[in-house]
C-alpha cells in the first residue's frame, strides 16, 4: 500500500470575523460553486495566507461601515450570514451571487477588495438571501407566472416575476448604500457615488412599479411591494447632482430604445 504521508487531505476552514459575527471563508469545497450558463461566476482557487488576511481586513472594515452607516442591515447579517465564497473578479466590475438552496451563503467578487466595496456587496447579496427565505415561506405572487416578460432597467434580459421581485428587493439595499455613501466621500468618489445613487434609485423605483402593475401579486405580495415602495419613496426627493441625474436618465433611455428594437425584431420573426 502506498503512503499518504505529506498529502493535504484535510484543509481546515478559515473564518472571517468582526464584532458579533463569524462566517466561513469558503475556498476549499470542490463543489462550492457550479456556474450556470452565461453567469461567468467562478470560485477562486484556494487563497494564500496573505489573500485570506486581505479578505479579513476588508470584512472587518465592511462590517464597521454597515454598523455605522447602514445599521438597519446589520442585525440580519449577524443573524443569517454563514459563508462568504470568494469569486473570481475581472478587476473592473464587482459581482456577487447567491442561491435559495444555500441559505446564508454569498459569493462575492469585489472589483477592489476593500471595506467599502465589500460592504456594498454584502448588503446587496444578503438582500437576495432574505428574499429567498421569504419566498420559501410565503406566496407573494402567482406561481404560474413564470414567463420572462418583465424587463426592468437593471437587467439586460427579461426576467420572470420572481427575478423582478428579487432584483427590486436587493436593489433597495444597493440604492441605500449609495445614498449614504455619497454623503461620506469627496472628490471623484463623491461624483461616482452621486451617479450610482441616481442610477439605482431610478432603476429600483421602476422595478417596483412593474411589480405593482404585474397583476400577479397575491394580497400579501401587494402589501409587501407597497412597503418596498414606501421605503424608496422618500429617496426620490433627495437632491442629486444634475449631471448624475442626466446620466441616469440617458442610461434609461438607451435601455428603453434597446428593448423596443428587440420587441420589433421579435415581432418580425416568422
Amino acid at each position: 500500500a502506498g503512503s499518504v504521508a505529506g498529502l493535504d487531505l484535510v484543509r481546515p476552514l478559515r473564518c472571517l470575523t468582526a464584532e458579533g459575527i463569524s462566517v466561513v471563508l469558503e475556498d476549499t469545497d470542490p463543489y462550492r460553486a457550479v456556474p450556470y450558463q452565461g453567469s461567468e461566476i467562478y470560485p477562486v482557487d484556494q487563497l494564500s495566507a496573505a489573500e485570506a488576511e486581505s479578505w479579513q481586513r476588508a470584512f472587518t472594515a465592511a462590517i464597521d461601515i454597515i454598523d455605522t452607516c447602514l445599521p438597519r442591515y446589520a442585525p440580519g447579517l449577524r443573524a443569517g450570514l454563514r459563508t462568504v465564497l470568494p469569486l473570481q473578479s475581472d478587476g473592473k466590475l464587482s459581482r456577487s451571487a447567491s442561491t435559495r438552496l444555500a441559505f446564508g451563503a454569498v459569493g462575492l467578487a469585489p472589483a477592489r477588495l476593500d471595506g467599502a466595496s465589500l460592504a456594498e456587496l454584502l448588503v446587496h447579496e444578503f438582500q437576495h438571501v432574505k428574499m429567498g427565505a421569504i419566498l420559501d415561506m410565503f406566496e407573494l405572487y402567482d406561481l404560474s407566472d413564470t414567463e420572462p416578460r418583465y424587463h426592468p432597467l437593471c437587467f439586460v434580459h427579461p426576467r420572470p416575476i420572481e427575478g423582478l421581485l428579487q432584483g427590486a428587493y436587493a436593489h433597495i439595499g444597493v440604492t441605500d448604500y449609495w445614498r449614504v455613501r455619497r454623503t461620506l466621500v469627496d472628490g471623484a468618489d463623491r461624483v461616482e457615488a452621486e451617479r450610482q445613487f441616481a442610477r439605482w434609485r431610478m432603476m429600483t423605483a421602476e422595478a417596483i412599479g412593474q411589480l405593482r402593475d404585474s397583476g400577479s401579486l397575491t394580497g400579501l405580495g401587494e402589501r409587501f411591494v407597497q412597503a418596498m415602495g414606501e421605503t424608496v419613496l422618500p429617496w426620490s426627493s433627495e437632491p442629486v447632482d444634475p449631471a448624475a441625474e442626466a446620466a441616469a436618465r440617458e442610461v434609461a433611455e438607451e435601455h428603453r430604445e434597446r428593448e423596443a428594437r428587440l420587441k420589433t425584431a421579435g415581432q418580425r420573426k416568422p
